[in-house]
């Protein structure tokens, strides 16, 4: 990536390094840390420079999502959503093809912008590849997070029909391959990478 977009992914940076809370809440990890005498604290970056000139005709920007959590974020106090956003933008205006790869894949809120374009689109396809059962690591939130993906998938399935196609990816002897992307591509003009 080159030009002022470097400033921006920069920026986001430096706002998760400086960010004062801890790397976990869990009490019996921050223990072992305490115990262990582990310095959590971030150092000091050096002093940002300036945004680098354009050198191309693309447009970038650094989307995020941020939780409205409690005592919030010095730089997003109510949280942020610019990915959802961006998503409900874009894949209203999609014509052709939406090709999706997602490990969060189970908001019904983002799931309904695919669902309105595929209703508003006869010719809209829509390829997505998710996780077979997302947030492996989490024992509580995965029902949760597969009851949500399910959903989401009903209801995209539900709009398009045969004109989506939802995959897992598999290795070679057959066991599930955990989708880890986030990424998004519109018409072949418009992408996300996360």
């Amino acid at each position: 990536m080159r030009g002022p977009a470097v400033g921006d992914i920069e920026t986001v940076f430096r706002e998760r390094w400086d960010d004062p809370a801890p790397l976990t809440r869990n009490p019996v990890d921050r223990f072992v840390d305490v115990f262990r005498r582990e310095d959590n604290t971030p150092g000091t970056l050096p002093v940002q420079l300036s945004d680098p000139l354009p050198r191309e005709r693309q447009t970038v920007q650094a989307l995020r999502t941020y939780p409205n959590r409690r005592n919030g974020y010095p730089f997003a106090p109510d949280g942020e959503r610019s990915i959802a956003h961006a998503y409900e933008k874009v894949v209203a205006r999609a014509q052709s093809l939406i090709y999706l790869e997602d490990q969060y894949f189970w908001s019904a809120d983002v799931a309904r912008y695919f669902t309105m374009a595929l209703r508003a689109t006869p010719g809209l396809r829509l390829i997505a590849v998710v996780p077979h059962y997302p947030d492996l690591d989490g024992r509580l939130s995965l029902p949760p997070n597969l009851a949500g993906q399910q959903q989401a998938l009903d209801l995209i399935r539900s709009a398009g029909g045969d004109r989506v196609a939802v995959y897992g990816i598999e290795n070679a002897a057959g066991t599930p391959v955990y989708v880890h992307a986030k990424v998004c591509v519109v018409d072949d003009v418009w992408a996300s990478v996360g």
